[in-house]
């Protein structure tokens, strides 16, 4: 392997770790959104029935198929859960690079005003998009973290520092990508 195809795979995972970084720092966001929606009592239109009382039944013992059916079930269940917990990492990086690459291609034109561009010139403006969009992407969800009200149950300090931490880190894992990629671009 050449020191090319290191650095390129480097440049990848620093990529990868910055956009699943950057998923649970919106995920952070969306926790706490929702722990507000629901101590404001704004989520409780959506559990408005009446409780149904189910008829009290006598507990059988359960039969030995009944058994091996729920222990095969709840060892598929587990192999389920394990295959996606592996797989969802990759999944989120991935749609996220495809979700900035369509930005990135989609803003193009407005920031050439719909001029051609040569080759070279559209690849480095493209990558310079690329990198603010990423960039947006990181720090709007810890600036709205700052705007939101503070919840009684967590300590907004906590808040701030978890949501300040993801966004560090995305931003440091970003900017050693944007340097690897820099430094291939100059091999």
């Amino acid at each position: 392997m050449n020191m090319t195809s290191i650095i390129k795979r480097l440049a990848q995972f620093f990529m990868y770790t910055s956009y699943l970084t950057c998923a649970l720092q919106w995920f952070w966001l969306g926790i706490l959104v929702l722990g507000f929606f629901a101590q404001n009592g704004m989520l409780d239109t959506l559990n408005q029935h009446e409780p149904v009382v189910a008829p009290v039944r006598t507990h059988e013992p359960a039969s030995p198929v009944a058994l091996a059916i729920g222990g095969i079930v709840t060892v598929a269940m587990i192999i389920i859960t394990i295959i996606v917990l592996i797989r969802l990492p990759k999944a989120i990086a991935k749609t996220s690079q495809v979700v900035t690459e369509r930005a990135t291609e989609a803003m193009l034109p407005v920031v050439s005003h719909h001029k051609k561009l040569p080759k070279k010139k559209k690849l480095q403006l493209s990558a310079k998009l690329a990198f603010y969009i990423r960039l947006a992407l990181i720090a709007l969800p810890f600036l709205l973290l700052l705007a939101l009200p503070q919840n009684e149950s967590i300590k907004p300090q906590l808040v701030i520092f978890v949501g300040g931490l993801l966004a560090m880190i995305s931003n440091i894992f970003l900017f050693v990508e944007s340097g690897l990629r820099y430094l291939l671009s100059k091999i």
